[in-house]
């Protein structure tokens, strides 16, 4: 269940939630929460034309007769396959996450990540661009971020960080999270346990993000239960280590060329 903050109406989803949002408070919202309305009306208008996707090929299904039901079952886990390729992320939920380029977008890339680990730091520094400048510029991709702190492994801030940088999502929206990221990573050997909160909100300030809002966030907004259900998902989906990179929910392996190579066959 969701409750709305403005009415204490309760909803079955976020989605729910933040399309009444945009109908009943839309004068009440601020910056951020009208991009979490924009992307729900978006999801709630994705679900409407896959249902009726679904009832033009069930109906031309029917039409096809025996024949083509016989062709269709043989070729079924072949079509499956193709569908999960080609859409949106498998079974990966990228609702209310942070999102870096075009949301309609045909590709999304998902990475899983850890603020203490150093390979994504070298992701960040040496991959990231890349994708950054050849396709999210571009319009054709998006990216998502979703938290993967390996506390297990004795990396003893990522949580904190990955909890810190939630607030900075929730306050300042998707441009100044994935600014802030980058700031992370770029000073990654300076942080430690007892610097990572301030260090985080200091780069937040430079994004024009409010200190007091992210410290109020901390204290009361409980951002490491996200974060948990990051990590939740992330077991779901077979990631193990970081950084996990999935293209429309097809794992790939998380160096440029293996990336590119999944991108480009999307786009043919």
């Amino acid at each position: 269940m969701a409750e709305c903050n403005f009415c204490d109406k309760e909803f079955e989803n976020k989605v729910d939630l933040h399309v009444h949002w945009g109908q009943e408070h839309e004068d009440e919202l601020n910056s951020h929460q009208k991009d979490k309305v924009k992307k729900a009306e978006r999801k709630k208008n994705e679900k409407i034309e896959k249902k009726n996707a679904e009832r033009k090929k069930k109906a031309g299904m029917v039409l096809a007769g025996v024949g083509a039901l016989v062709v269709i079952g043989l070729l079924g886990s072949q079509l499956i396959n193709m569908n999960s390729a080609s859409g949106t992320p498998g079974e990966l939920t990228i609702e209310d996450e942070p999102m870096l380029g075009n949301p309609d977008a045909n590709i999304t890339i998902v990475e899983f990540g850890d603020f203490q680990c150093p390979y994504c730091a070298q992701f960040s520094q040496q991959t990231y661009p890349q994708i950054v400048n050849n396709y999210i510029e571009t319009g054709q991709v998006n990216m998502v971020w979703k938290d993967y702190p390996l506390t297990e492994i004795g990396h003893e801030w990522a949580r904190p960080a990955a909890m810190a940088n939630e607030c900075v999502y929730r306050e300042g929206g998707d441009e100044a999270f994935f600014n802030v990221k980058e700031q992370v990573f770029t000073n990654q050997n300076q942080l430690n346990a007892g610097n990572v909160r301030s260090e985080i909100i200091s780069y937040a300030e430079e994004e024009n993000v409010s200190s007091e809002a992210i410290r109020s966030c901390m204290n009361s907004q409980n951002p490491g239960q996200e974060v948990d259900q990051d990590k939740s998902d992330g077991r779901s989906s077979g990631v193990t280590g970081t950084p996990t990179v999935f293209v429309n929910g097809q794992e790939v392996n998380a160096e440029y060329a293996s990336i590119r190579a999944a991108i480009e066959q999307q786009l043919r």
